[in-house]
């Protein structure tokens, strides 16, 4: 696509499948093919969702290692998540880091937990992007309402 011609660019349930160190490449990329003003949203699990946290299987010291319900399987030999599961874990910090070493400046977080496990739920604009995984839209967070998803918003 040529620099500047896309309005909204959405991401739901995607970016988790992808190794973390090749999203500011593409993260980048999305920036490029964006309008001045456009957007980008993001949405990735965040495993800090006790739904999450509960269902995936952790190392010996406690460290997320394979999220059954994220696809794929867990190769003991390799050490890692293969055929298409989650590969990496996303948490509010981890997700700030990787955007802030992106093209983007101004970045919102719409729906999370912060560092401290805190609950953080504001307004999200369905008709700019539809986002299913939030406790508008999915039965497993709606009672009591809470994040499932890490979604946020960032503006060329």
């Amino acid at each position: 696509l040529q620099e500047n011609t896309v309005d909204i660019f959405c991401s739901e349930d995607v970016m988790e499948h992808i190794d973390y160190e090749l999203q500011i490449n593409i993260f980048n990329e999305i920036y490029r093919i964006l309008k001045p003003n456009g957007v980008f949203r993001l949405a990735v699990p965040d495993y800090r969702c006790d739904v999450l946290f509960e269902r995936t299987l952790k190392t010996k010291e406690g460290e997320l290692k394979f999220d059954p319900g994220g696809g794929g399987h867990y190769s003991k030999f390799r050490r890692k998540v293969v055929g298409g599961g989650h590969v990496w874990f996303p948490l509010f910090e981890t997700t700030v880091a990787l955007l802030q070493s992106t093209e983007f400046t101004k970045i919102e977080f719409l729906h999370y937990y912060d560092i401290l496990g805190r609950p953080i739920l504001r307004d999200i604009d369905y008709s700019q992007c539809f986002v299913k995984r939030t406790p508008d839209y999915d039965d497993r967070v709606k009672d009591p309402r809470m994040p499932l998803s890490i979604v946020v918003d960032c503006f060329k």
